[in-house]
């Protein structure tokens, strides 16, 4: 009933975007377009889309946990944080490696607290190139950054993996920890936002964006900018979003009912340009930011609101939808890849918003297979992607090796068996004396003369 009405609006007034597929599963949430992740009864699995069926397709499941802290998606790699640490896990079709890098993190001090706050309270990963991913791990202690190194071995393995970079939060040499920071963390390729929900002794909260020049650059220990909460209680940075072309920033917090929206200028300077104002109490802040920016959405306990940017360059309301609004019983989760969105609603489904009027397309499922790239970072798509054809030619070899070691085995056993029944060994008291020739034979008696094998045959005499 919810898609027919939705679909009449959209035929109706020709609102921007219509909900297309459901999948189940419920918050922490992931969508890379062609791929998703939910959550299900504790339990992280992940879809591919089907653009035949123009629906989704169950891949694998990634294991379950009751204590999800933050999830990351990134083409066919995924990232999962709960108390366990941090799995990372290779989404190779229905097969799934999975390896534990909690140990490339930065440890954790021991004290009071110290143990209840989780390694990643967020995360997000980038594909730098072929050969290299990018996951930000972020607690009260700072950002961790890992990165697969393709001269230590395969992504897939924890040794292909490195920490390549730590970024410690402000006041950590201080001794002066704020545990609000790292709640939310939104990453690209040259801008990484990280936010401190509880900076300030009244709970303001505040912005820092990390910038750099190339993706194969390391991350600046100092931020370029910070932008602060103006009201106590406010958490500011209680949800972040990037603009694809990342030169757009959203930020959301726990109350006040706005969203700030911050722009990068021709001077490479980061300018608040405007604050939009949205109806009801976000309580988790969640915001997306699709395409280049130029269309916002957001979260909150009156509903799912998509907004618009005008001629005047200004976000308006262009949708609502009130059945998807968060509340108390459970909060939802709202992400965005390119020119789409999904949400997780309340009553444990997820649901794909997609434009208007479009046959939802996501060319390459696997752009690139992290599991199956070569030490060169190139792909060879006309062999195995995960066993090179010198093994095959290898192990035929061998397994051929071993078939006919076996086969010589049993004709060998059997020959000696027959061999046994004609002339079963008997131990004699002379066996070890001298024979005809003058030597001494430990062979049975049975065997020194070779006639005594064997029965003479009587050959019948002819008839007359």
């Amino acid at each position: 009933m919810f898609f027919v009405c939705v679909l009449l609006m959209t035929l109706v007034s020709g609102v921007p975007f219509q909900p297309l597929a459901e999948l189940p599963g419920t918050s922490p949430l992931a969508f890379s377009g062609s791929r998703a992740l939910t959550r299900t009864n504790g339990e992280m699995r992940s879809f591919v889309w089907n653009t035949t069926q123009q629906d989704w397709r169950f891949e694998s499941s990634l294991g379950g946990r009751d204590d999800l802290e933050s999830v990351a998606l990134c083409d066919d790699m995924a990232a999962v944080a709960s108390s366990a640490g941090l799995i990372i896990s290779a989404l190779t079709g229905h097969a799934l490696v999975s390896i534990n890098a909690t140990s490339l993190l930065a440890k954790r001090p021991t004290g009071a607290f110290s143990e209840i706050y989780p390694d990643c309270a967020s995360l997000d990963m980038v594909r730098i190139s072929d050969a290299t991913v990018e996951v930000v791990c972020a607690n009260y202690l700072g950002m961790s950054v890992l990165r697969t190194d393709a001269n230590s071995g395969s992504s897939c393995s924890l040794s292909g993996w490195r920490r390549s970079q730590f970024i410690a939060a402000p006041g950590y040499h201080l001794g002066q920890l704020s545990y609000g920071f790292g709640r939310s963390l939104a990453l690209g390729q040259r801008v990484l936002v990280v936010s401190d929900i509880w900076a300030f002794q009244a709970d303001q909260g505040s912005v820092l964006i990390f910038e750099r020049s190339s993706p194969q650059d390391s991350w600046p220990l100092v931020p370029s900018a910070r932008f602060n909460g103006s009201a106590p209680g406010q958490e500011f940075g209680r949800d972040i979003a990037v603009s694809s072309d990342e030169r757009r920033i959203a930020v959301s917090s726990k109350s006040g009912g706005e969203i700030h929206i911050y722009d990068k200028q021709g001077d490479g300077r980061w300018q608040s340009t405007q604050i939009v104002p949205v109806n009801g109490t976000q309580l988790s802040g969640q915001v997306a930011l699709v395409a280049d920016g130029s269309i916002l959405a957001a979260v909150t306990s009156s509903g799912l609101f998509v907004f618009e940017e005008n001629r005047n360059q200004t976000f308006e309301v262009s949708q609502t939808f009130p059945d998807l609004g968060e509340s108390k019983s459970g909060l939802v989760a709202l992400v965005s890849h390119r020119d789409s969105f999904m949400i997780s609603q309340t009553n444990g489904n997820s649901i794909l918003f997609v434009p208007s009027n479009q046959t939802y397309f996501q060319p390459g499922l696997a752009p690139v297979s992290s599991c199956q790239l070569p030490q060169d970072g190139r792909r060879r798509d006309n062999i195995d992607p995960h066993i090179p054809w010198w093994a095959f030619v290898i192990g035929g070899v061998g397994i051929s090796l071993v078939l006919v070691s076996m086969a010589l085995f049993v004709s060998r056993a059997r020959r000696r068996q027959n061999y046994d029944e004609i002339a079963p060994p008997a131990t004699h008291a002379d066996s070890s004396q001298p024979n005809g020739d003058g030597h001494s034979s430990n062979w049975p008696t049975p065997y020194k003369n070779a006639s005594q094998l064997y029965t003479p045959v009587k050959t019948p005499e002819a008839v007359p």
